[in-house]
């Protein structure tokens, strides 16, 4: 059973200000919250100490039942988010010189697992996300939506994966692609069990999620 993800009294300062002084919530397994505010609100701040790309100042989190607080280091955080964060972004961040099963089972490769294995697990994660027929594709060729898909699918190429972590997944889509790539994100984090936390501005993918947090009303 995957634990839930448990963030509290964590700070939020990306620079001198501080945007958020104490911010908790708990994502239980299978639920999806959507984290919505203007920009400068402090949204990718926040993801980004969820999964241990900036140091926590005060406040912790709890991932897989491991706590990252002040004392973390950048090591410690780095195998929290390797092992149990599964990250999707605005861009997409492929490697146009890999096919696209390719660049979803890098996240394998860095693993240790051997490469035949690690490309069997990277196409069973292609279906997963209804793209198994571009594996052998190169990433320049994909529309937008499939591109996004490719990230999700590597996001999700994580067996030990306690969360997902998405930043504006659908931002650059238009708007045909916005509510496939939402059904689909949506559909393999319930059927995975995964708490996820979702960064967005379309009110399509809020009402998509359990939960909205506005942090323009956390103050």
């Amino acid at each position: 059973m995957v634990d839930a993800v448990v963030i509290e009294g964590l700070r939020v300062c990306p620079g001198e200000e501080v945007l958020i002084d104490s911010f908790d919530l708990r994502i239980e397994p299978g639920e999806i919250i959507a984290l919505t505010g203007p920009s400068g609100s402090g949204k990718t701040s926040l993801l980004s100490l969820v999964t241990g790309l900036r140091r926590i100042t005060a406040g912790r989190v709890t991932i897989a039942r491991t706590v990252l607080d002040s004392t973390s280091t950048s090591r410690q955080r780095a195998d929290v988010r390797r092992r149990h964060i599964g990250v999707s972004n605005q861009d997409p961040y492929l490697m146009d010189e890999l096919t696209v099963v390719e660049n979803v089972a890098l996240v394998r490769i860095f693993d240790g697992v051997e490469r035949s294995r690690a490309l069997h697990e990277a196409t069973e994660c292609l279906a997963g996300v209804g793209i198994e027929h571009l594996a052998h594709r190169r990433t320049t060729d994909l529309s937008g939506g499939e591109a996004q898909r490719v990230s999700l699918a590597r996001a999700f190429c994580r067996p030990q994966a306690h969360v997902l972590v998405a930043d504006e997944p659908t931002a650059n889509l238009d708007p045909a692609h916005v509510d496939a790539v939402t059904e689909t994100m949506v559909d393999q984090v319930r059927a995975r069990g995964l708490a996820a936390i979702i960064a967005t501005h379309d009110a399509r993918v809020v009402n998509r999620c359990d939960r909205n947090v506005d942090l323009s009303v956390i103050r």
